[in-house]
């Protein structure tokens, strides 16, 4: 049975997303409330909201607002910050370890979460999580999957690898760390179909090839 940690259930990723859902949070009602106190302010001559009343108030709210928009914006930047620093020693990790194992893990396929390397010799497939793991590319089958409950993988559509036979037999990886859509999660399932064709013969340079440019611009944030 593997040891392997669910990179979904990592600390670091939890700890990123609550503090970026809490800075979504205080940038919504930073929104909402300034909507209101600046009408009063700018609004003086319209009667609706009362502003003789609540003009002061009105102030006291706009500063609020724009407090909280601040530390909304701080924290989740902040968050994300560490998150990638966290990210970026467990992908060094995982180099490090394939170096141990003579394999050359040389593509990195952008934007997704958990990180991904492949090698293009040995066709094995390498994830950066909480936990480095390499499994062979063959064989490997892939398909888009909706949100996970009940710490099913993420909350959000996602894309699902299994390989047959191997321990974990499947990983679960999304095009970004955060929320993703039905139609993205399509996309990357559909690229990774092709990409990790068992047909495609990497160690001859007369083989077919793949866009590797096309394919990391098309994963890009549109």
């Amino acid at each position: 049975m593997s040891d392997w940690r669910d990179p979904w259930q990592w600390q670091a990723y939890r700890r990123m997303r609550r503090a970026t859902i809490m800075g979504t949070v205080l940038l919504t009602f930073a929104l909402a409330s300034f909507l209101p106190a600046g009408w009063i302010l700018m609004m003086p001559s319209d009667p609706t909201l009362r502003p003789e009343l609540h003009q002061l108030a009105a102030w006291i709210i706009l500063g609020l607002c724009g407090l909280a928009a601040l530390l909304g914006l701080s924290w989740s930047s902040r968050a994300r910050d560490a998150f990638e620093v966290e990210v970026n020693g467990r992908l060094n990790a995982l180099r490090e370890q394939a170096m141990i194992h003579s394999l050359d893990l040389d593509i990195e396929i952008a934007d997704t979460y958990p990180p991904m390397l492949l090698s293009r010799r040995f066709r094995k497939i390498g994830f950066a999580g909480p936990d480095c793991l390499i499994l062979p590319m063959d064989p490997v089958e892939v398909s888009a999957a909706p949100a996970g409950t009940a710490g099913d993988g993420p909350p959000f559509p996602h894309v699902v690898l299994r390989f047959p036979g191997a321990e974990p037999d499947r990983v679960r990886v999304a095009p970004g760390e955060i929320s993703t859509s039905w139609l993205q999660a399509e996309v990357l399932a559909e690229k990774l179909h092709d990409y990790l064709d068992p047909r495609i013969t990497w160690d001859r340079d007369d083989g077919p090839g793949i866009d590797m440019a096309a394919f990391i611009d098309s994963m890009r944030p549109k």
